[in-house]
This record gives C-alpha cells, sequence and structure tokens, in this order.
C-alpha cells in the first residue's frame, strides 16, 4: 500500500500535474487548515504523516506560522514544492507543464534566512564520493543549456540569437557612441517585487532601488534593464512601469531581447535574485548579487547585502562560503540533485540530461489547452483584458 502525501492549498492547475512528480506516494488534496487539525491529533496518536506545500505561499504571514507550527511537530514530515531550474519552453502562468519540480525538505532554496536542502548539497559536494562523475555530467547538461541558448522559459535558434545580439549591440552603440568604456555595459534582469524569492531573498532590495543605487555607482555605464515577462504580459502585480525604470537605465526592455541575448552582450549582470544571475555565471559574467539567492555566498559571486553587513546576508555567506567551489559543483547540485525531472512527451520520470535535451530540440514543450482557455474566460468576464498574444515571447 502506497504512503499518502496531503498536498496543501494546491491550486487546480498544480493539482493536474503533480502526481506525476510522486508515483510512489498517494496524493491526497487538503487545505492547510483541514491538515492542521489531522497534524495535532498525531502528537497523541503517534502517527506519521507527510504533507507538501508550495513554496512561494510562504510569503503570506500565517502561512507561514502553520508551516512552521508543522514543522515542530515530530510525527509530520513536510516538503516544500517549486519549480527547479531546467522548466519548460514557456510560463507556468501560460499553463506549459513544468518538466522538473524542486522538492525541498529543509527549506526552500531563495529563502537564505535559513540553509536548505539546496544549500546542504551544495556545501557538501565535493565530499561525495561521486563528486567527478557529477561535475562530468554537469558539464554535459551545462553545454546543452548554454550551446542550445536555453534558459528556464526559453529556448532560442542560434541563428535567431546571433541576430539578436547584433542588434542589441547596434542599438547600445546608437545610444551613446563613445561609450561606455571597457566593463561599462551593466545588465538588470527586474523582478516581480512582490514574488516570494525577492521578499525572502531579496533583504530589502527591490528592481527600481537597484537600478537606481547601480546608476549612482556608475554614472557612465550603460545600464540595461529588463522588465519581467509576468509583469509585462499582467498576470503579476508589480508597483514600478517600464518608465520609471527609463530615469536610471539606459536601455529598458521587455520583449524585445530576451535575457539571454542581454547577458550575451553585458560585462556584468547585477540581480537581486534572479536565476539570471546564475545563467550569467554558466556563461562566464561577473555577477552582483544585491539579495542572497542560491547560488550567492559561495566565492563566486559580489555579494553586495553581505559587503553592508546586512545580518541574514552575512550569515548565508558565512554558512556557504567555500573558495574551492566552481560554477559546476554548484550546477551539479542544483541540476542532477535536487530537483526531480518528468519527461512530458514519454510520461514517466527523467533525467536532467534528457529534459535538457528535449528543450534544446523543441520549438516549445506541453501545454495545457484547457487551463489556457479556462484563465482566459475567467479573466474577460473577470478582470481587465490584457494582451494574451506577444510579438515574441523571450524570457
Amino acid at each position: 500500500m502506497k504512503e499518502k502525501l496531503y498536498l496543501l492549498d494546491l491550486s487546480l492547475w498544480k493539482r493536474s500535474f503533480i502526481r506525476n512528480f510522486f508515483p510512489d506516494w498517494e496524493c491526497v488534496f487538503t487545505s492547510r487548515q483541514k491538515f492542521a487539525r489531522l497534524a495535532q491529533k498525531t502528537l497523541a496518536t503517534g502517527e506519521h504523516l507527510t504533507a507538501a506545500f508550495w513554496a512561494s505561499h510562504l510569503k503570506n504571514e500565517e502561512n507561514r506560522r502553520c508551516c512552521l507550527e508543522l514543522k515542530e511537530n515530530p510525527h509530520i514530515r513536510l516538503i516544500f514544492l517549486e519549480d527547479a531550474f531546467i522548466r519548460s519552453l514557456g510560463l507556468g502562468c501560460d499553463f506549459f507543464y513544468p518538466y522538473s519540480i524542486a522538492r525541498d525538505e529543509t527549506g526552500i532554496y531563495y529563502d537564505p534566512s535559513e540553509p536548505s536542502t539546496l544549500e546542504l548539497l551544495i556545501t557538501g559536494i565535493r565530499e561525495r564520493p561521486d563528486h567527478q562523475e557529477l561535475l562530468e555530467r554537469a558539464r554535459k547538461i551545462r553545454k546543452i543549456i548554454v550551446d542550445g541558448h536555453i534558459s528556464k522559459y526559453y529556448r532560442c535558434p542560434d541563428q535567431d540569437f546571433q541576430r539578436h545580439v547584433g542588434e542589441l549591440r547596434e542599438l547600445i552603440s546608437r545610444k551613446d557612441p563613445g561609450k561606455p568604456g571597457p566593463g561599462q555595459i551593466l545588465f538588470v534582469p527586474c523582478q516581480v517585487d512582490t514574488d516570494a524569492s525577492v521578499i525572502t531573498g531579496g533583504l530589502g532590495y527591490d528592481s527600481l532601488s537597484l537600478v537606481r543605487e547601480l546608476r549612482e555607482k556608475n554614472p557612465d555605464a550603460c545600464i540595461i534593464a529588463k522588465v519581467h515577462p509576468d509583469v509585462l504580459q499582467g498576470k503579476r502585480r508589480n508597483g514600478t512601469a517600464a518608465d520609471d525604470y527609463g530615469r536610471y537605465a539606459s536601455l529598458v526592455f521587455t520583449s524585445e531581447f530576451s535575457s539571454l541575448e542581454c547577458i550575451e552582450v553585458a560585462d556584468e549582470v547585477h540581480t537581486i535574485s534572479s536565476y539570471s544571475g546564475f545563467e550569467a555565471l554558466m556563461r562566464g559574467r561577473k555577477v552582483v548579487c544585491y539579495g542572497m539567492p542560491f547560488y550567492a555566498g559561495y566565492g563566486l559571486t559580489e555579494d553586495v547585502s553581505a559587503e553592508k553587513g546586512e545580518p541574514v546576508a552575512v550569515n548565508t555567506r558565512r554558512r556557504r562560503f567555500n573558495s574551492e567551489l566552481t560554477v559546476d559543483d554548484i550546477w551539479a547540485a542544483t541540476a542532477i540533485l535536487y530537483p526531480v525531472y518528468y519527461n512530458w512527451d514519454r510520461k514517466a520520470l527523467s533525467t536532467p540530461e534528457e529534459v535538457a535535451t528535449v528543450m534544446a530540440t523543441s520549438d516549445k514543450t506541453k501545454q495545457s489547452r484547457f487551463f489556457q482557455i479556462r484563465s482566459r474566460i475567467l479573466a474577460a468576464v473577470f478582470f481587465k483584458p490584457y494582451n494574451w498574444l506577444t510579438k515574441r515571447k523571450v524570457y
């Protein structure tokens, strides 16, 4: 008989796919409140239960308190869920199925206030007996990702990528002939300020404050700011408009160029906690972190908040710092050890190598037409309509 896994407060969309990542469990969908009552009974009966919770819900203080109570219960095993990093060719809010899920029983990778399973995997990776084997696999996966111009939600064919990079370089040269100097093209992947990764890992920064601080420190630089696609398409609320960034950034893009194309032309990438920062590390760029994302604090990035003495950043860097770690060490833990993969084409659990190859050889990955149409109908009835079709969807 399969052990029960209680999945708390999952949306209908997430319920439609999450069972595939837990084939050895009997999945039971319930609410946080109902499970809390069930968990209370375990203190008397001694029964052990396992529950899973989508980690982004923790930005809600009530949800956070409930999870802390569950973690303190010795009879409860709690798993935090989140999208992983080789995800899909298309956004989750467009109902593209995830090809990878992070399952974390310690914390969650974007919250630096406490260790996560990913952090423990990274800090311990060089002690593993299979370290060299993991590095070889990581390098091969990294090559597929980098050579294929694959991002978390997007892939650009090489010919198009090179053409777009050329167009971007031309725009930069026309914007301010003679400038910028060496090392002075700075890219900022602007994030959703209400996103859990910014609330928990941003350490007080928002995207506009980052761009403003960057301009104050680099008055002659060419600063490229790219507005997050979720904000662009109207699916996430954010208090900052593209015009606000124009007061400090030299160039502000939405869908004109992808993050990977901006990284390609940049000398440095400055980010709060965006995964684009790690994509830049994989492509040999200097990365400056203002928050403490999962890849910061290991000696591979410049960590602004830690240098300023922000307590969470200082403690995180103290836990993590290891001058011997490489980008491939972090990538091996991040891509191979941490997530669970599912290939929707084969309808079976998968490997990062296989999923990376799917991304490299597909125009788009599996999408739910049912949930997409349902969402459009609901948006048309209850919300202000927004633009569903963009000329070029890049992330």
